[in-house]
């Protein structure tokens, strides 16, 4: 009967042992996490700046007390058991480049685990490379052709899905888009056919990788264009012995005489004679090679002096010269004058853009009728420079002068003896600027003068000092008024002597 009682006891004992022995391992036992997802990366598997979330869903047999993330980069263990307590999902931080490899792993409080498959995440941080190269047009450039051909190196540290975009665009939008892999040989091109001609098209290429990293080459224009200029000659100055045409078209331009010299849209020739007509075809090429020219077209130089006063009236030699704009930080400079002009070139500097300016160079035989005060001395010559839409966006202006050698010897004076008047109308006078000899040429002296305004001139013997006002004088004369003056002082020294002499000799008496 014991035996019995004590086989029963055991037998229970032993059932007991299993039941608790099964329901250990049946609540020991754990499911992994489920929908293990990044959050905050830029695409699915891809992060461009190594910050991002990585997230899961707790297991179905639940109970983890905790989750560890095992990660590794490019094969190598990196952070072992980063662990969360959580189930919203673990950030992390690191910017190396590299295939990083992540585990889950929950584990509760029987140590039960369980984990996830590998889930990966590439993080690339390098920006594509991409640039121009042989055979692309240069900016702004033009061409008689309906085509563009585009050709650039491109090249990925990372490359994975790179790819680049080829854009081109005219005034009404998209013209085209096409998409290449990043090529294996470093370089990739297209060429755009059929294109409508006389159209200014923009063009770029953007490289992209699977981290959304881009690089865009910068934006170039290139014109389609077969339309020859159209050239025209119009006389803007002239002298008895010069022309001056401006050429309308645009392009680089050559003249059929080979006295004529062209600068920008300028053609200057000297050593004519006065009183003739002269003809000129001028030939222009654009920037895309077509070629115009003008018709044959004939100007006159003014007439000539008759000598006895009552012959033909001519204007007096100016030169006039245009530009569409004048920009800061460069010098623009006015040249190819007459001789006669007295000037040889004016450095024109800017402090603010300025547009469609205007400079007028005129020579006065004597004072200007404008002019209410004669320059006193010793003139050589009057000139006006005169300016449109420049005024107080003029910073200075050099001018460089000029004066004959046979003038400045015959008048008795040395080549340092001469400087530059201007007339200042407000107060009537004419101001003597510091000037400088700036060598010789041919059979002129040459002076510099710096300007910050412009007004009547007067290129003259220096003064002894101080402002001239006063009826004193005409151009090339010698201060006969002057000497006159003097004359009539030493008239008045003497009848005074005179008068002295004669009252001594009546009180002898």
């Amino acid at each position: 009967m014991a035996n019995n009682i004590n086989f029963r006891f055991f037998a229970i004992f032993v059932a007991l042992i299993a039941v608790i022995f099964s329901l250990y391992f049946v609540l020991a036992a754990i499911d992994f996490p489920t929908d293990l997802i990044f959050g905050e990366n830029d695409t699915a598997n891809y992060d461009n700046d190594g910050t991002f979330v990585l997230n899961w869903t707790a297991g179905a047999n639940g109970g983890a007390v905790f989750y560890g993330s095992y990660i590794s980069v490019d094969g190598t263990l990196f952070i072992l058991n980063a662990t969360n307590d959580s189930v919203t999902g673990y950030t992390f931080t690191n910017n190396t480049e590299g295939n990083y490899s992540f585990i889950v792993q929950a584990e509760n409080a029987s140590l039960a685990s369980n984990s996830t498959s590998n889930t990966w995440m590439v993080v690339d941080t390098t920006v594509p490379a991409v640039s121009y190269t042989t055979g692309t047009p240069a900016n702004n450039a033009a061409a008689n052709r309906d085509w563009i051909f585009v050709n650039v190196t491109a090249t990925d540290t990372n490359n994975v899905s790179s790819y680049l975009v080829f854009s081109l665009h005219n005034s009404s939008g998209v013209v085209n888009q096409t998409q290449f892999s990043y090529p294996s040989s470093g370089e990739q091109s297209i060429n755009w056919t059929g294109l409508l001609v006389n159209v200014a098209y923009t063009y770029n290429v953007t490289g992209n990788d699977s981290a959304t990293n881009s690089k865009v080459t910068p934006t170039r224009t290139f014109t389609l264009d077969d339309v020859a200029p159209s050239v025209s000659l119009t006389k803007t100055s002239s002298g008895q012995t010069s022309l001056e045409l401006a050429i309308s078209g645009g392009g680089t331009c050559t003249a059929d005489r080979s006295g004529a010299t062209i600068s920008g849209s300028t053609l200057t020739e000297n050593g004519l004679s006065c009183s003739n007509s002269y003809t000129y075809i001028v030939t222009c090429t654009d920037s895309a090679g077509n070629v115009g020219s003008s018709s044959a077209t004939s100007f006159s130089t003014t007439g000539c002096s008759s000598g006895d006063g009552g012959g033909t009236t001519t204007p007096p030699p100016k030169k006039v010269q245009s530009w569409s704009k004048i920009t800061p930080g460069a010098v623009t400079i006015m040249k190819n004058f007459d001789p006669e002009l007295g000037i040889k070139e004016i450095q024109i500097e800017v402090n603010n853009s300025a547009q469609n300016v205007k400079i007028t160079v005129t020579k006065y035989a004597g004072k200007p009728a404008a002019v209410s005060v004669v320059k006193s001395g010793k003139v050589y010559q009057y000139l006006q420079i005169e300016e449109n839409n420049l005024g107080d966006k003029l910073s200075k202006a050099t001018v460089m002068f000029r004066a004959g050698k046979s003038w400045i010897s015959s008048n008795n004076l040395d080549a340092n003896d001469i400087a530059l008047f201007r007339f200042d109308d407000s107060a009537g006078q004419w101001n003597e600027l510091p000037t400088t000899h700036a060598g010789s040429e041919g059979n002129d002296e040459l002076y510099e003068v710096e300007l910050t305004s412009f007004s009547f001139f007067a290129i003259s013997e220096k003064g002894t000092g101080g402002a001239e006002t006063g009826e004193t004088g005409e151009t090339g004369e010698t201060g006969e008024e002057e000497k006159r003056s003097l004359a009539w002082l030493w008239v008045l020294i003497a009848l005074v002597i005179l008068i002295g002499l004669g009252w001594k000799i009546r009180t002898r008496k």
